[in-house]
């Protein structure tokens, strides 16, 4: 593990990291071996977390593979401040799949030597064809918790992978049938008996009693996971700090309106009606900002299921297009797939883009067109809202998204807030991009569950 500068400058670097690479927490030979990290680029792009793969090279000159997450953190003003990279051995991965590869053809004439090969391993291994389990080894039925590889055999891979990551599954699926590099994954996986876990590992292309599978090889890294959820977790009591000092903000002006009027109204000195009305405005006001933040506190997915996003969206555009012929403005669908299927809460999903159609309607204030684009890319479906207002400078882009801050003449800037939360808790992100006087574009990123 390392923290890095915005700059892409080292400035900590753990023991397990220079024993990753064979050098000493002293030398300064170490920067060698450690990639270059385009951080500026990232927070340019909106991006605050990449996962990369990269081979670099050891002390020793020997190949080292390592899976690299990236992530920029921020400080109690919401702004980047540095970046945690963690680093994860895929080395053995690699060299299992060399050594997989080699026992095929043996495999193919002594069928018991592959089984006492597979048993011999430490990571679960599952052979699957057509997605449907023909052989795991004991480590993997120990990790499903599955007593027996009778109960196991005929069992689809999707009862087991959590469906949050069925795009991937399918995905994945995809990539082996059109002879692709199928690659490293991480999934959530649920037991025999409920409990949810953290896999990560490899799939390659197999034969195995005479017909092609995917042989695939996992490790449960639920602990590495809790880590890294620990880390995301310090990260968040950051942003309250930052939130807490906003809610008081918000809430002191109109409580102190409200104290004056009364006052006011006790002297006698004054119409009381005109300033009834007032405090009620301020009271609405402090309930709307409460409002606000108990949606934000309280993100509810339990009704979730399997939706068709394109239909969401039609409605949506349905709904704001009275609203946008009123201001002028042309909602302009120019890009869209037949059938975009995700998991995902439709009213959630509905109240991100309506908030994004309002932003855009809000940042045209002469009129114009709003363009929504979709297009499918790394098992994601993404959505640009692109409207032609004033735009947002670079030095303001790295705030949007944060509590409080907002680029309009009134507002709390928690209802863009909302949205990255929705979006994250269906496991996707929210990038923007923007240029003053060239409008700014919204992007809504989402795992695929099916498309078709």
């Amino acid at each position: 593990m390392a923290y890095v500068s915005l700059e892409g400058q080292y400035l900590k670097i753990n023991q397990a990291l220079c024993e990753l690479f064979g050098y000493r927490m002293d030398d300064e030979l170490l920067m060698m071996a450690i990639p270059e990290i385009s951080v500026q680029e990232m927070i340019n792009r909106g991006e605050w977390e990449a996962r990369i793969e990269r081979q670099i090279v050891h002390k020793s000159g020997a190949p080292v593979w390592v899976s690299i997450h990236i992530r920029v953190l921020r400080n109690d003003h919401g702004d980047p401040s540095v970046v945690l990279v963690q680093f994860h051995d895929l080395t053995p991965h690699h060299q299992l799949t060399e050594q997989l590869q080699k026992s095929q053809l043996r495999h193919q004439e002594n069928e018991g030597y592959f089984i006492d090969f597979m048993e011999d391993l430490q990571l679960a291994v599952l052979v699957t064809r057509s997605g449907i389990c023909q052989y795991a080894n004991t480590a993997a039925l120990r990790l499903v918790e599955i007593p027996t590889l009778e109960e196991a055999i005929g069992r689809s891979t999707s009862d087991i992978v959590h469906v949050s990551n069925h795009g991937e599954l399918e995905a994945r699926g995809r990539r082996y049938r059109q002879n692709q590099k199928i690659g490293t994954t991480r999934y959530r996986i649920h037991s025999l008996t409920g409990q949810l876990k953290d896999v990560e590992g490899f799939s390659i292309p197999f034969i195995f009693r005479g017909e092609r599978v995917v042989l695939g090889v996992f490790e449960d890294v639920s602990l590495r996971k809790r880590e890294e959820d620990r880390l995301i977790h310090s990260e968040k009591l950051a942003v309250v700090g930052q939130l807490a000092a906003g809610i008081a903000h918000e809430i002191r002006n109109p409580l102190t309106s409200i104290n004056g009027f009364m006052k006011l109204i006790q002297s006698g000195k004054s119409e009381k009606q005109e300033y009834y009305d007032i405090m009620e405005s301020e009271l609405k006001r402090i309930e709307f900002i409460v409002n606000e933040l108990l949606i934000l506190a309280r993100p509810n997915m339990r009704n979730s299921q399997n939706v068709d996003i394109r239909t969401i969206l039609e409605h949506v555009i349905s709904l704001m297009n009275v609203q946008a012929t009123l201001k002028n403005i042309q909602m302009d669908v120019q890009s869209m797939p037949d059938l975009i299927w995700i998991y995902g809460e439709i009213n959630q999903l509905k109240q991100v883009f309506i908030n994004l159609f309002k932003n855009a309607m809000d940042a045209m204030q002469h009129g114009g067109t709003i363009a929504i684009t979709a297009h499918i890319h790394h098992q994601q479906i993404h959505i640009s809202v692109k409207d032609e207002g004033i735009g947002i400078s670079k030095d303001r882009l790295n705030s949007i998204g944060q509590p409080f801050y907002t680029t309009k003449e009134s507002g709390t800037g928690l209802g863009l807030m909302i949205c990255y939360n929705i979006i994250e808790n269906h496991g996707g992100s929210i990038t923007v991009q923007s240029e003053p006087f060239q409008g700014t574009t919204f992007t809504v990123s989402l795992p695929l569950l099916i498309t078709s």
